[in-house]
């Protein structure tokens, strides 16, 4: 479901649980919760990698997406 970007209200719907069990399921702690990060990250890299191939190409709405990363990296203290 998270390679849907599911959010995870819908997702505890999905799964017939509360929000609260889904949430300590899926904190930093646990082996799920890493792979949920893990899964996430991937997603978020590919949609960078597709917006930076959208921006050679000429995108100016991509362009701008790849300019917040830029900034993102460089906040993060590169």
């Amino acid at each position: 479901m998270a390679r849907a970007l599911t959010p995870i209200s819908d997702m505890a719907v999905l799964l017939d649980m509360s929000v609260g069990q889904l949430r300590a399921l899926l904190s930093e702690d646990t082996p799920l919760g890493k792979e949920y990060r893990r899964t996430i990250a991937e997603i978020a890299m590919n949609v960078r990698k597709n917006d930076i191939e959208l921006a050679q190409a000429g995108s100016p709405t991509a362009s701008e997406h790849v300019v917040t990363y830029l900034e993102r990296i460089y906040s993060d203290g590169l």
